[in-house]
């Protein structure tokens, strides 16, 4: 627990013990948390949520572009607290219902924050499916998010493969399979329109074993001590930063004090050597 007696001090010097409790909160979660976290994501008109009602065996959203408003969708397979953040479903699935998991369909636009780093939606994540689609398969975005989520399990999704013409598909297969080499994950769960009856036994045999779980789960508190003790570190340096501003204004303004000081001993002398020469000349 050295760390924490480290970042106590410094958070406790510059006043934002908030944030170091927080990310205490978040690491205590994530010890405490016993369902696996299942999420499926992707860029736009990718197949998410048709993946997503094929998992569960039943169709939980239509199908189609999620608005900008939407929230992201959780399904547990057990009753539990709703949670506003999430649009909550409960659903019964019998691949499913004993494995302790909860599913997650979420925008890219969900779990990233506006600096670019993982948002706090990612701290429900034990794996990661992402969906690409064969018409456009890993584009830029695609592979930009595979990169930044690279400290969790992700697996990499081929979907809509069945649109395409044979010549076409094995070009598909061959490029996304290079991408996931190239990008550090394994080789791509292909889908395919005859596989969807045994799509949830295919997505759950995917899921992580106990131990990979928790290993994922210490690296990522591990990330979440990083993050804050930069944020502390960032706060310490912009409270510097205004400590600095306002002494050299205060030298500024001394400054400033100082020459209209001498300025006005300069105009006192020369109106007294006037007065002088006046007071002389009527002496004559």
């Amino acid at each position: 627990m050295e760390w924490l007696e480290d970042l106590t001090a410094a958070a406790e010097k510059i006043g934002c013990m908030d944030m170091l409790k927080a990310a205490q909160e978040r690491i205590r979660n994530l010890e405490n948390r016993r369902q696996t976290g299942v999420f499926i994501t992707g860029e736009a008109n990718s197949g998410k949520t048709t993946i997503l009602n094929g998992i569960v065996g039943m169709q939980l959203r239509e199908p189609g572009l999620l608005s900008e408003e939407e929230k992201p969708l959780r399904v547990v397979f057990e009753k539990q607290e709703d949670d506003e953040a999430f649009e909550c479903r409960l659903a019964a699935n019998r691949f499913w219902n004993n494995e302790d998991a909860i599913l997650y369909e979420v925008k890219n636009t969900d779990i990233f924050q506006e600096d670019g780093r993982p948002g706090r939606l990612l701290d429900a994540a034990d794996v990661v499916f992402y969906v690409v689609s064969a018409m456009t398969p890993f584009s830029g975005e695609d592979r930009r998010v595979v990169k930044a989520l690279s400290f969790l399990p992700v697996k990499v999704v081929l979907n809509k493969i069945d649109l395409l013409d044979e010549d076409s598909q094995k070009k598909a297969e061959e490029y996304v399979t290079a991408m996931c080499a190239e990008s550090g994950v394994g080789a791509p769960i292909i889908i395919r329109k005859a596989q969807w009856e045994s799509i949830a036994k295919q997505f759950r045999e995917q899921l992580p074993l106990w131990e990979e779980r928790e290993a994922s789960r210490r690296g990522y508190e591990e990330i979440i001590r990083r993050e804050t003790a930069f944020d502390l570190l960032r706060e310490a340096e912009r409270q510097l930063a205004d400590v600095c501003l306002l002494h050299k204004r205060k030298k500024e303004e001394q400054l400033e004090m100082s020459i209209e000081a001498q300025e006005k001993e300069a105009l006192w002398g020369k109106l007294r050597s006037r007065m002088l020469e006046q007071g002389a000349d009527l002496s004559m």
